[in-house]
């Protein structure tokens, strides 16, 4: 269809989910990660923690807060293999709304390291709780990350560029990024969507 008009239009935020919880404890320092959502292979969590291996010695923490639906024993095999076991947590279960909460509110920033995608609900949740993320480019994860300000945008399965965007981001500046989601969230409304879908018709 050479003549259809098309709009893109990101996936809108789902403001409907439980705000933080009013106090959350924090650790001093520390960078603390968190990949969310069904564990598939597509999404890449292999290359996440193999750039976790890379980053011996640096006070980098990983939360995997999902189910699995195939590749469990693998993954804990590659997390003993690479000596991260001190570092990384998983929690392999589907959790409630107000679990989901508490874990974005313990977060620096959200890391979706998938190797194809389309979109993902991943990064609105993420908007959601003012957190930025680090994706990677593929499909359309790229489009919905000012990057350097609401997050980064790294080449897929390449553990080393994962790393190295890992090793310069602190709590502090994974904080300061708060404005910027905040701003870009305002245009990321249900009420957008349904004004460009009924453009089209």
């Amino acid at each position: 269809f050479p003549a259809a008009r098309i709009d893109a239009q990101p996936t809108p935020i789902f403001s409907q989910f439980p705000a933080p919880p009013a106090l959350s404890e924090r650790r001093p320092g520390g960078l603390r990660l968190l990949f969310f959502g069904l564990v598939r292979p597509y999404k890449g969590l292999d290359t996440l923690l193999e750039a976790m291996g890379l980053l011996k010695g640096r006070d980098v923490s990983l939360t995997v807060v999902g189910e699995f639906w195939s590749g469990r024993k693998e993954i804990e095999a590659l997390i003993g293999k690479l000596g991260i076991g001190n570092r990384v947590t998983i929690v392999p279960r589907y959790v409630s709304d107000e679990e989901a909460a508490s874990y974005f509110a313990a977060t620096d920033a959200v890391v979706l390291p998938y190797r194809t995608a389309a979109s993902t609900g991943v990064i609105p949740l993420a908007y959601h709780y003012d957190k930025p993320v680090i994706v990677t480019d593929v499909g359309g994860l790229p489009d919905a990350v000012v990057n350097g300000e609401t997050g980064y945008v790294v080449p897929p399965e390449q553990p080393a560029a994962l790393a190295e965007i890992i090793s310069g981001l602190t709590p502090e500046r994974a904080a300061s990024m708060a404005p910027a989601i905040r701003r870009l969230k305002g245009t990321m409304t249900w009420d957008r969507l349904a004004t460009a879908v009924l453009g089209q018709s």
